[in-house]
């Protein structure tokens, strides 16, 4: 059974998150609009039906036409941006609310800006923007940005702070806000183990109020009374006209959960797949189909019979992306390692960036290892190294030494662990490798390996080489409980953390005593979401320690930076990083945690001090590693604020690094072609840009294809100077459409820019040609590359570019086949 907090689907962190989003938006869409002009809008006045009758989605496409017909004044402009923004994050789309966000004027930015990535699941970066938010000058909707930073803060585990925060607005005046707190306030308490506490509080509550008949249930079925559960769940559905979407698709799941509960499996499955195959997409298949997978048949056919079913249906992509994982799951379950790996290969290419991507790496890194397949195992360890830390090949010779390890290929997996040690960035990293460096030799009758690995586990006063030799030599008992504990650890195994609690508590005079409490930090901050609590006290129990060395102080000191990076908390990143480097000025890692201070100011868009850091690293050490980037970085601090003499300095700065004549020389120079063009100098930027073009070795691939769109811009922009511009630039755009070194995305892209310049240039009719270019383009059937959001941005721009162009042409019929072809494609709009 799992934890409660993953299997409450209307409940749990996610669902309330978006809850917020949807219900208290509208409450400020559907105020009487004091802009006349605006509200006298047929197309304006169409958009805010759409959203009282529930159609977000149609909303937000209403709203985005009449923002690109840019006759709006600034008010209008930032009054629509305000519609958009919230259209938008009713309807769950927040890619483009991001977008709205960077390039319009949106009143209340920092608070969309947060939703938009609640809505992303990015529960820390959503914290950052709603505390600024609340922070800032007169928030408009501050007691909203509370109930959302709460649901965002109990997304990441801190309860009792989240209930807080709807404690705070359990009495607000507003009763929809009221109810809402103390509805979340009784959710959060269910998932956090407080379920008989909720099930007192509900004893006088309204039996009729359907989201407080569901909290019981729910929390019934955590206190092992599912049976009392599933009546009330079957009453609730039986009153289906009472339930919003939402919550009777959450109904669904957690009275599948009740059955599972009960033993009933087979019941179970039958609800799950009847609610899988009506549903066409919900917030909730990820709880369904983990349910599915729990609760499934034992019978191969039967299981087997299920998963083809599920992938015969293609009217649901979303549907089909979960089918495509838990079947190949399945298969290498069953054993089926070819049929598995084609299965899971093509889910990642279908669904790229799917909540399940991580674990289909996991799965397809064990199958490949198994298969001898290398070469791909190296790829896949060095993608997750990419997506998931920042480590460098000490990562990859880790992961690729542990699944040379389980194909019992022990003399490989120890040269592979010892590597891995050599390069590690940090102490725990390092022992882990040497541990299992250990085990594997133990496995390999390697005994020269082994003894390597063990004097470099021990310390120097004990025989080994290790430089803390002023410590006692530890027991031998001592010696492989933290063997066993770093061991257990290292593979993420059941126990692992008791081991590593028992050795703290029966060892606290061992000499690895603190290393023992860094790793169970570590082990902390490995799972999803990071217990952040937990692992602060590790470290502060390591701290506390009488007796540590400097050495042991700025291991401590660096590892909580480790800490704040990895909870995401930028401002803390910045104070324990300029304390480090105050108390540690000669450490090897200075020039590190002072780019890491700079980075981090730069993410809380504090560019001035951003900018001061990064400058310090090349001043104080103009040789460094870090220099070219320092100076890079430094530059676009500079540029970020478009200050007229940041905007200066920032040129200064970059010449400084085209004349390093690194690796960054190329971008610096497009960076200098940028603020040519912010300065409204696009006849210097086109210099810059022409220059690129042609020097040698010339750009290629994706790197000339973006010049390429740079070029026709500046042409573009210089129309007002010299009207031939305006063809010359079509040319160019035209030129990267018949580009075979440009993918689908610049193509799109291209098309649409070349479509534009033939319409300002009269000829609208080649212009409908070169949207119909970009339709085709993008719709050439290829299930394995579904389109990016990016390229459905162009994409769409094409339809109803062509299709406004029509509907001026009169005519009709055309555009409402274009309209249909929009229609059917696989994006939201």
């Amino acid at each position: 059974m799992k934890s409660p907090a993953q299997l409450l689907p209307f409940c749990n962190r996610q669902s309330a998150l978006v809850l917020c989003a949807v219900i208290f938006c509208s409450s400020q869409t559907t105020a009487k609009d004091s802009l006349a002009a605006l509200a006298d809008r047929p197309l304006y006045q169409a958009a805010l039906r759409a959203l009282e009758d529930k159609l977000p989605q149609v909303a937000a496409l209403k709203f985005e036409r009449i923002l690109s017909e840019k006759t709006l004044s600034r008010h209008e402009s930032a009054k629509v941006s305000a519609h958009l923004a919230d259209a938008l994050a009713r309807s769950r789309q927040p890619e483009k609310l991001l977008v709205v966000i960077s390039s319009s004027d949106v009143p209340e930015a920092l608070y969309w800006k947060g939703q938009a990535l609640l809505l992303s699941e990015k529960y820390r970066e959503s914290e950052a923007a709603f505390r600024a938010y609340i922070d800032s000058p007169n928030p408009a909707f501050g007691v909203l940005a509370k109930l959302s930073l709460g649901q965002v803060i109990v997304a990441q585990g801190r309860e009792n702070t989240g209930r807080k925060l709807f404690r705070e607005q359990s009495d607000n005046s507003d009763a929809a806000i009221a109810r809402s707190a103390r509805l979340w306030m009784l959710e959060s308490e269910v998932f956090s183990g407080r379920s008989e506490l909720v099930l007192r509080r509900l004893e006088s509550t309204d039996r009729e109020n359907p989201e407080l008949e569901f909290v019981r249930a729910s929390a019934l079925i955590e206190t092992g009374e599912a049976g009392s559960a599933a009546p009330i769940l079957r009453q609730l559905l039986d009153d289906e006209q009472k339930l919003q979407h939402r919550l009777h698709d959450a109904v669904v799941i957690r009275l599948a959960n009740a059955f599972e509960a009960q033993g009933r499996l087979r019941a179970a499955e039958k609800l799950l797949q009847r609610f899988i195959m009506e549903s066409e997409r919900s917030p909730f298949f990820d709880q369904a189909f983990s349910a599915l997978d729990r609760v499934q048949s034992s019978e191969e056919g039967d299981t087997m019979a299920k998963y083809e079913r599920l992938l015969a249906t293609k009217d649901s992509p979303e549907r089909r992306a979960y089918a495509m994982f838990y079947h190949a799951k399945w298969l290498a379950q069953q054993g089926k390692a070819d049929a598995a790996v084609k299965e899971m290969e093509e889910f990642r290419a279908f669904a790229p960036g799917h909540s399940r991507g991580s674990e289909s790496m996991r799965i397809l890194m064990t199958i490949h290892g198994a298969m001898h397949n290398d070469d791909r195992v190296l790829e896949l360890a060095r993608e997750w190294r990419g997506r998931h830390g920042s480590g460098g090949e000490d990562v990859v010779d880790f992961l690729t030494g542990m699944i040379r390890f389980s194909r019992s290929e022990y003399e490989d997996a120890a040269t592979l662990f010892q590597r891995s040690a050599v390069a590690a960035g940090n102490i725990v990293q390092k022992q882990r490798a040497l541990y299992n460096m250990g085990i594997a030799a133990l496995k390999g009758a390697l005994p020269t390996e082994y003894a390597r690995a063990v004097s470099q586990l021990r310390p120097a006063s004990d025989g080994g080489t290790s430089a803390d030799s002023a410590t006692p030599a530890p027991t031998a008992v001592a010696d492989l409980a933290f063997e066993r504990a770093l061991n257990l650890a290292s593979k993420r195994e059941a126990g692992a953390e008791d081991a590593l609690r028992d050795f703290i508590k029966s060892y606290p005079d061992h000499p690895r005593w603190m290393a023992a409490q860094i790793a169970h930090a570590e082990f902390c901050l490995l799972d999803l979401p990071p217990r952040v609590k937990n692992a602060q006290a590790s470290l502060d129990a390591a701290a506390a320690s009488q007796d540590k060395s400097p050495e042991w102080r700025e291991r401590l000191d660096y590892a909580r930076l480790w800490l704040r990076e990895a909870e995401e908390n930028f401002s803390g990143v910045t104070d324990e990083g300029l304390k480090f480097i105050q108390n540690w000025p000669k450490s090897s890692h200075r020039d590190e945690v002072r780019m890491k201070v700079a980075q981090a100011f730069y993410r809380l868009e504090d560019f001035p001090k951003a900018r001061a850091q990064f400058e310090l690293v090349e001043d104080e050490h103009a040789d460094s590693a870090y220099a070219e980037v320092a100076q890079f970085f430094a530059a676009k601090s500079a540029m970020s604020t478009l200050n007229a003499k940041d905007l200066d300095k920032a040129l200064d700065l970059y010449k400084e690094v085209v004349v390093r004549g690194g690796q960054l020389a190329v971008e610096a120079r497009r960076q200098m072609a940028l603020i040519a063009r912010i300065q409204g100098k696009e006849a210097s930027a086109l210099g810059v840009i022409e220059e690129l073009l042609t020097a040698k070795p010339p750009p290629q691939g994706e790197s000339l294809v973006s010049m390429l769109i740079e070029k026709g811009e500046l042409l573009a922009l210089q129309v007002r100077d010299d009207p031939n511009k305006m063809a010359q630039a079509a040319e160019v755009f035209r030129s990267v459409t018949l580009n075979s070194a440009a993918n689908r995305f610049w193509k799109a892209r291209a098309g649409v820019l070349y479509a534009q310049c033939l319409q300002r240039l009269g000829k609208s009719n080649e212009a409908i040609e070169a949207c119909h270019d970009v339709l085709e383009v993008c719709l050439i059937p290829n299930p394995s590359q579904p389109l990016t959001p990016q390229e459905l941005v162009w994409f769409y721009r094409a339809g109803f570019m062509a299709i406004e162009i029509l509907e001026g042409q009169k005519q009709w019929e055309s555009a409402a086949h274009m309209a249909d072809r929009l229609a059917q494609s696989s994006g939201e709009r």
